[in-house]
């Protein structure tokens, strides 16, 4: 029964590792307008406007008659994956020199 309500709460387990990172934040469902989504990842409203139309940035939901709102998890998930492509090439360029 607890583990029901666990899972339908996306409550997550402490790790069995001690290595194991622990989440510092938890998945929330929340909404982020424009001013939030710039201040959090340091684009211009212009340029966010832009990777939406181009499908290059997560998609606004529309949350009433002239206001849309962008889902936080997905923003903060478009910044991690900003991160690791970045981290990525960084290796790939130190592996390059290797050779």
């Amino acid at each position: 029964m607890l583990g029901d309500w666990l899972h339908r709460n996306n409550v997550q387990k402490a790790p069995k590792s001690p290595m194991t990172p622990i989440p510092t934040r938890a998945v929330r469902r929340r909404f982020l307008r424009y001013k939030a989504v710039v201040e959090r990842t340091g684009l211009s409203k212009r340029t966010i406007e832009n990777l939406v139309g181009d499908r290059q940035f997560v998609q606004p939901v529309k949350i009433g008659v002239r206001a849309v709102g962008f889902v936080e998890a997905e923003v903060d998930a478009w910044i991690d994956a900003r991160i690791t492509a970045r981290d990525e090439s960084l290796t790939v360029k130190a592996e390059a020199r290797k050779v």
